[in-house]
């Protein structure tokens, strides 16, 4: 079965997954990222990385922009993949700084 309920949190540069692992026979997870852009219907999604199976949670550190993550099963004999979890998008912002600048 696929993995399902994928969710991310951000922390200025750096995105954590996690999601559920409803199959019992997987051998890995593999994690896929496109990058979000304006006008752009079908996004390129590139393998991000391989994960051991029930293992549900993968981090990244990235560029500021917004990305949209996804996640497959592949099975023990490593022939099938499981369909995708749902996507999930998110947006990493450049942390604006307060004031007029700092002490010199």
């Amino acid at each position: 079965m696929s993995p399902s309920n994928l969710t991310a949190s951000v922390s200025e540069i750096e995105v954590s997954l996690n999601w559920l692992d409803n199959s019992d026979n997987e051998t890995v997870f593999l994690v896929e990222r496109a990058v979000k852009l304006k006008g752009k219907k079908l996004p390129q999604f590139i393998a991000v990385a391989q994960v051991s199976n029930n293992i549900t949670t993968y981090s990244e550190f990235l560029d500021y922009g917004s990305y949209i993550y996804r996640v497959r099963a592949l099975d023990q004999n490593l022939s099938t993949y499981s369909n995708y979890s749902n996507e999930y998008s998110v947006k990493l912002s450049a942390i604006k700084s307060g004031g007029k600048g700092g002490r010199r």
